[in-house]
């Protein structure tokens, strides 16, 4: 099992939106190439509200789709094909999300808070990151 983090840009995708319209039926969401079965994906927000805004564990081994739904900023941008794994949970806590000010004052996790920001969307995280940060979701 591997923990890994996928964000995404505000100016890309309305992340908030989709977790809070879809959160009872998400099904496949944005993994690492080399993600596998049991691994736990963080949900994260880059920019203004930067934090982890979800949990899910994945269900299968990615593959590669073209996402395809309403929350994109532009409707009729192009949409390039991504990572993608079916999930065997999800957990949406965005209305108590672990934001960015709170990472930053663990020094475990002050790297998880530079990748929010860094470009990409998929990064594999370490154990000790992966525990710190499932800590601060279920005490």
């Amino acid at each position: 099992m591997s923990y890994q983090l996928v964000k995404s840009n505000p100016n890309v995708y309305k992340l908030l939106d989709a977790l809070n319209r879809n959160a009872s039926d998400v099904e496949m969401w944005t993994a690492c190439k080399d993600a596998e079965r049991d691994d736990t994906l963080f949900i994260g927000l880059s920019g203004e509200g930067a934090g982890i805004y979800a949990r899910a564990t994945v269900a299968s081994t990615p593959t590669l789709e073209t996402p395809d739904d309403e929350f994109w900023v532009d409707p009729a941008g192009p949409r390039k094909p991504t990572w993608m794994s079916r999930l065997a949970t999800f957990e949406n806590f965005s209305q108590h999300p672990v934001l960015e000010r709170i990472l930053t004052a663990i020094p475990a996790l002050s790297r998880v808070s530079k990748l929010l920001h860094s470009q990409g969307s998929a990064y594999y995280l370490t154990d000790e990151e992966g525990r710190a940060i499932d800590s601060l979701i279920s005490p």
